[in-house]
Parts: structure tokens; sequence; C-alpha cells
């Protein structure tokens, strides 16, 4: 997967490599989190969601370059919902034309398709995505180039069309991989008013569901501390005036109260929240739906608790990661964190930086912007671990903060980059060295010294 950035804000052109960890550093002001959410805004687009409306679908489908050999398979449900029309036409209204259920699956779909997939954003497209008020630049524009490998790869192997009702309803379900978890996705239902309708349904249907790549897109914002505790005092205006990932989050704070993760779900996920309650936070993150207050208490007993704004301003910083991980996150996701280090003391973000290690293991595309040396020092020596040989593994886990070798990182899936004021982003990850260079903070350390040394020597002897 690759992103391609032209004419935003300060960047020029750049090209980054999104790997399953990719890390995004530099000055302020140099577009980094504008860099990130892009990749947000394209990335949604490679999920299916079932609860989509039928213009977020078309929407999500749209912006492609590459066609998919789908009009054969529309063709042939057009064909199926043609004939239920003509059985209830001969049959007569008072009887009911029986239904087609039929399936396509995504060898089917991708079989034909030889080369990247394009999802692409324009000026105008980043600027609604920004929430700006004018367009950031003539042509601005984002990529984001998909391999027909990576598709294959996605989380639904078939989607089922089931033409029903005489031909007047059309409903889609995504059926998950055999070896995933997780039961059968919610079928989602469309009515179909004419002929029309349902030649551009189908044909965005099926395209979005070719393009599906991730189960959930997720991001944390900068904002995130604040939201935690006010999201449910927002006015409809907070929708029209902030940028989308930052409504996407309070979205993903409403998760809790709109569906329960199955026990199955909870026990998958367990191990993640676990380390991020216990050895981060301190004590676990509750969820309570009533009132129009804050939603969440932070403690360990009734006698404890804590509602979650009075709660430490780290534990408002990671409560959407809470939240995340006990009731979405699931292999194939992409998490996007702006700042994941945010009011973390030294040790909790090296805890923080080992806890992101693991879900990148465990098949979560992790994305971050940091402005932590402490971070990026930690990714080496996450890096450099997976080197160490089988009998001293544990030796070296048990000295991380979570005490987990699953935290190691494969040194070909990392990728790292440096934002520069002049508007030049290149890579700063030496894959052969297995290094990340992280001069970007360590020369204010050595400029911080040598002013030391300069006031030393400009004392009265």
């Amino acid at each position: 997967m690759k992103l391609s950035i032209r004419n935003l804000g300060r960047i020029a052109h750049a090209e980054l490599d999104i790997r399953p960890l990719t890390i995004f550093v530099g000055p302020n002001n140099t577009n980094k989190t504008w860099a990130a959410y892009c990749l947000y805004g394209l990335a949604r687009r490679l999920t299916f969601d079932p609860g989509a409306s039928w213009n977020a679908l078309h929407e999500r489908a749209a912006p492609r370059v590459a066609e998919f050999e789908h009009a054969e398979l529309a063709a042939r449900v057009r064909a199926a919902a043609e004939r239920v029309g003509a059985a209830s036409f001969h049959r007569g209204e008072a009887h009911r034309a029986p239904d087609v259920s039929m399936r396509v699956t995504r060898a089917e779909l991708l079989g034909g398709l030889s080369g990247d997939v394009r999802l692409r954003m324009d000026a105008l497209d980043i600027m609604n995505l920004l929430r700006l008020h004018r367009e950031p630049s003539g042509d601005a524009e984002a990529m984001l180039d998909v391999s027909p490998s990576e598709l294959r790869g996605g989380p639904i192997e078939e989607l089922r069309i089931d033409v029903e009702d005489l031909a007047r309803f059309i409903s889609f379900t995504p059926l998950r991989r055999p070896e995933r978890s997780e039961p059968p996705g919610q079928p989602k239902r469309f009515e179909v008013r004419d002929d029309r309708d349902r030649s551009l349904l189908l044909s965005a249907a099926i395209s979005a569901f070719g393009l599906c790549l991730h189960d959930h897109v997720a991001v944390l914002p900068a904002e995130r501390k604040a939201l935690v505790a006010t999201y449910k005092l927002l006015r409809p205006e907070f929708e029209e005036v902030m940028a989308s990932p930052v409504v996407a989050f309070t979205e993903l704070l409403r998760r809790p109260e709109r569906l329960a993760p199955t026990e199955a779900q909870i026990e998958e996920r367990r191990q993640a929240w676990g380390l991020l309650e216990e050895r981060i936070l301190g004590a676990p993150l509750h969820f309570f739906p009533h009132g129009a207050g804050p939603s969440f208490l932070f403690g360990g007993s009734p006698d404890t608790e804590l509602p979650i704004h009075a709660a430490s301003s780290l534990v408002r910083a990671l409560a959407g990661l809470d939240v995340y991980l006990k009731h979405l996150a699931s292999p194939g996701d992409l998490l996007v964190i702006d700042e994941p280090e945010m009011n973390a003391h030294p040790a909790a973000q090296l805890a923080i930086t080992e806890l992101l290690a693991l879900l990148v293991n465990k098949g979560i595309r992790v994305v971050f912007t940091t402005h932590s040396p402490y971070v990026l020092d930690h990714v080496n020596n996450l890096i450099e671990a997976s080197r160490v040989g089988a009998g001293r593994r544990d030796e070296i886990a048990a000295r991380l903060k979570l005490g987990s070798a699953a935290a190691f990182l494969d040194p070909e899936g990392v990728a790292a980059y440096l934002f520069d004021d002049g508007g030049v982003v290149r890579s700063i990850y030496d894959a052969a060295e297995r290094s990340i260079d992280w001069r970007t903070f360590s020369a204010v350390t050595d400029e911080t010294g040598n002013l030391y040394s300069h006031i030393l020597a400009a004392e009265p002897k």
C-alpha cells in the first residue's frame, strides 16, 4: 500500500510506503497530521460497511481508477431480478415470486485484476475531509495505491446477494473467511426504485465489496482527551466544523452503547485491552449508558471510581484506544493515531509503544505521528529484539514494560518518515541496519547540552 501526496500544505510531493507499522515524525506545522488524515480518508473507502446508506456505498466505490470486471456479475444479478419479476407477473399478483439468492466470491471478482487499484482525493475532497474554509491548493491531491494481492487478503470472502419481494428489494450480506471467528456480517437491505437504481446499486455494492481490505479504519485524533468527556454534549454543528477524523472518533466513543462485543470477541481481544488497563492505565475503564453526561468511569472499585473528566490526562488520552480494543479491534484493521505518547510519562511511552507493536503483530496496521524520542528509540529496541535467539527471547522480553516477546517487531514491517520544514518527506528507516534515524530529536538534545556549556563558561569566575 502506497500513499502519494501532492501540494498538500508544505508538502510538494511525497510517496510513503505504508507498512504494518508506519511512523511520521518532524517539527510542528509540517503537515504530518494532514498526511495521516488523508490516509484515513482514503482507507475508509476500503471497508465494506453493511450499515452504510446507498449514497455512502456508492461514494466509497466510485473514486477508483482501475475498473473491476464486475459487469458480468452485475448482469447476472439483474437477470435474476428480472426473472423474479417475470415469474410474479405470469403467476398473477396473488402469488409471490420466489426469492433469488446468489453469491459473489472475491476470487471471482479480483481474478482478472492485474494492476494496482488507485483511490484518489482531490483538493475539494481534502478540504471537506479536513473541514478547511478553502481548498488547500487547486491541484492538491492524495492517492492510495493498493495491490491486487493485498485486496485478495481482505476479511470478506463472499458476498451474498438476495433479490426478494417482486425484485423490489436487494440485500447484501458479507460472509467472512472460514478461519475468522466473527459471524457473518449483518445484511443491508435496499429498496429498488427502478432499473437504473438497481444497476447503480449492484455496481456500487459489488465494487465496494471488491475494495474491502479492512474490517475497520479507526482514528485517534489529538483532540481525543477532551472529546472522551464531552462527546455526548456536542451539538450537531460540531460535525460541520471539525475534521472528519475527529467526528469519526466521537462515533467510536458511541460504539459501546450501540453494539456490545460477543463473549468470543471479548476473549480474543482481552490480551490487548487487559495490558492497557493493567500495565499502563492501572485500573479498568467502564462504560455506562445513563444520562447525558460523561459515559465512562475509571477505577477498580465503586469506592475509587472517577468520572472520566476527573481521571488523569493519560487515562483520558487513551480511553478511545481502550474502546477500540474492546469493541472493534480485528486483524486487518487500520489504526491511525496522532501522538500516542500524549500526556504520558517516558516509562508509559515505552509501554504504549510495546502495546502498539503487539497490535501490529496481531495483524492490525498501525500508523502514528510522534514527537517522542523515547518512542522512536524503543521501536529500534523492538526491531533489534526480533533478532535475539530463541534461548534468550524470554530474558529480553522480561525487561520490557509489558514483559511480552509478542511486541518484537519484524524489521521488514516498519517504515518511518521525517517531514521537514521545507516540505520534504523522506524515509529515516534503514532496513539493512534495522534502525530509525532520530537525529531530529537528538540534535535538540545536543543543542541544549551545548547551550548549558556556554552558560557555564559565561558565568563569572
